[in-house]
């Protein structure tokens, strides 16, 4: 009989995955909450770095204020939503050190309001004060850690977020599994793993992760 890798994904992707080839199972390692927020900010672009931040600013009695400036953002599925929800998106980048280099060029004079979540990279923030460039970070959800011991070996995990690495070691240990990570800032939080286990999605998204565990098992 054909042993079937075993893979455990680090977020919920049914029916994404094909288990017909794979012995999979899944958890949710991190959870996300909106918050409720004040907004009374003058400025000139909105900055978003994750989807959940769009999200939470949907269900905003602020939506229509910020909806009204151009947006700078991070990764195409921020994008594509932000236009679904007719956002005027004037920079995509797919990783925030790449914003920043942006921002350098081109609006370094300019003030932002960056829409983010308690647990979000300083990377943005930090370049701001660097720079001092005016800005309100504005925290706009909560993510919550909900880790989970699975107590058994697999062959390979899926990580989508710096934040569900650090709820998955929390209770489980990584020795000889393959990492399959959706970028490099994902990557970057799995610190003392042989970078030969790390295997990068060639986009960032869940598409891309699976696309890169089909590639490695094909």
């Amino acid at each position: 009989m054909l042993i079937k890798p075993k893979i455990l994904s680090t977020k919920t992707i049914n029916p994404k995955i094909d288990k017909n080839r794979f012995d999979y199972f899944e958890h949710d390692f991190i959870q996300t909450k909106s918050l409720d927020f004040e907004f009374d900010y003058d400025y000139d672009f909105n900055i978003f770095s994750s989807q959940n931040a769009v999200e939470s600013i949907l269900k905003s009695k602020h939506l229509e204020k910020i909806k009204s400036k151009p947006c700078l953002c991070v990764g195409q599925k921020t994008k594509q939503l932000l236009q679904k929800h007719q956002f005027e998106v004037l920079e995509a980048t797919n990783y925030a050190e790449h914003l920043t280099e942006i921002i350098n060029q081109k609006y370094k004079t300019n003030s932002f309001a960056f829409f983010c979540g308690n647990l979000s990279l300083p990377t943005i923030p930090d370049y701001f004060t660097k720079k001092d460039i005016i800005f309100a970070k504005v925290l706009v959800y909560e993510t919550i850690k909900t880790p989970k011991n699975f107590n058994q070996a697999f062959e390979a995990l899926l990580f989508f977020s710096p934040s569900a690495v650090e709820s998955f070691l929390e209770q489980n240990e990584i020795t000889n599994e393959l990492c399959f990570c959706i970028g490099h800032t994902t990557a970057n939080a799995l610190k003392n793993i042989d970078n030969k286990q790390i295997i990068l999605a060639k986009m960032q998204s869940i598409e891309g992760v699976l696309e890169a565990l089909n590639d490695y098992y094909s």
